[in-house]
């Protein structure tokens, strides 16, 4: 059984470019709280845009997946500084 995550995940691949709405997402996983796991892929690490929009007299979301993974960082306690990659 896929979870939660992975399913958002694919309907966010599979949307491409026209991302997908959070009423459609909510739907998608089973949900009334899509945000919670699109905060859990952010913290994997995948890169999605977020951008207001209405339907009809509701409030909502679009959500847009980029393909590429954020890069991961480090940080370096004795220098105190962060490092890409």
């Amino acid at each position: 059984m896929k979870s939660q995550c992975e399913i958002a995940l694919e309907a966010l691949k599979a949307a491409g470019q026209r991302g997908v709405h959070s009423f459609d997402l909510n739907k998608i996983i089973g949900t009334n709280y899509s945000p919670r796991r699109i905060y859990d892929l952010k913290k994997k690490g995948y890169a999605i845009d977020v951008k207001n929009e209405r339907v009809g007299n509701a409030e909502g979301v679009r959500y847009f997946l980029h393909q590429k993974k954020k890069p991961e960082s480090k940080f370096d306690k004795e220098r105190q500084v962060f490092y890409v990659g």
